[in-house]
């Protein structure tokens, strides 16, 4: 197993041997990305936005959870817009996420 985190084919992440973060625990939003790039840019829905709400978190301990709202606070959030198509950020805003927590 490598060292850092995994983002699993089920959106899941993984974040060491003892956690793994549940897909459903992380909130995922999407929109346009906005700025210049011409039309595509401003109808497509790529830019990814991902929250982890640590308080909600059923596989945090309480330990786990105060040291994280200590640091990174209450709610968790990351985002990616540079690519094209909404899954390769949706991929990068996880990992993003990921290595934060």
């Amino acid at each position: 197993m490598t060292s850092g985190p995994i983002v699993n084919e089920d959106g899941s992440l993984t974040l060491n041997r003892r956690l793994t973060i549940p897909f459903e625990e992380i909130a995922l939003r999407v929109t346009t990305s906005g700025g210049p790039g011409g039309q595509h840019a401003n109808r497509s829905l790529t830019r990814v936005v991902v929250s982890f709400h640590v308080l909600d978190s059923n596989v945090l301990t309480d330990f786990d959870k105060e040291r994280l709202v200590a640091t990174l606070g209450a709610v968790v959030r990351s985002s990616a817009s540079r690519f094209r198509s909404q899954r390769q950020n949706r991929n990068a805003a996880l990992e993003q996420l990921a290595d934060k927590l």
